[in-house]
């Protein structure tokens, strides 16, 4: 093994941390935004809430681990079918939209409206959507 050996595993251990740096930087980003943000999966599970979702719903991410427990929370049993069918074409989205003003329950029992808007943001690292 030559002395030029160590370079590509320096370089590639530089190129992780630059990695993960970014990445935190993302994640601070959206856990302290000043809107609420929600990302789930295709699957469901709700992956992140920031800290202005919390603040205006009142709810906490153990909460709300899916999308259906968000839904069951946030909106009344005759509005839960149309609500799932709309979070189903979120799925097939390519680009952001505009979902319209949707009127929630909070957790404490009162409610609020909500103007949401939604948009792909690719895999996650497991290959979901």
């Amino acid at each position: 093994m030559g002395a030029g050996a160590a370079a590509p595993t320096a370089d590639l251990a530089s190129a992780n941390e630059r990695l993960q740096a970014g990445e935190e930087r993302f994640r601070r980003a959206i856990v302290d935004a000043p809107i609420p943000i929600m990302l789930y999966a295709d699957d469901g599970e709700v992956l992140s809430i920031n800290h202005a979702w919390t603040a205006i719903t009142g709810y906490r991410h153990e909460q709300i681990p899916t999308i259906t427990h968000w839904v069951d929370r946030a909106y009344p049993p005759e509005r839960r079918p149309e609500v799932h069918a709309a979070i189903k074409e979120i799925y097939q989205l390519e680009s952001a939209v505009e979902n319209g003003e949707f009127t929630i329950l909070t957790a404490d029992g009162s409610q609020r409206v909500g103007d949401f808007s939604s948009g792909p943001l690719g895999c996650t690292p497991d290959g979901r959507r």
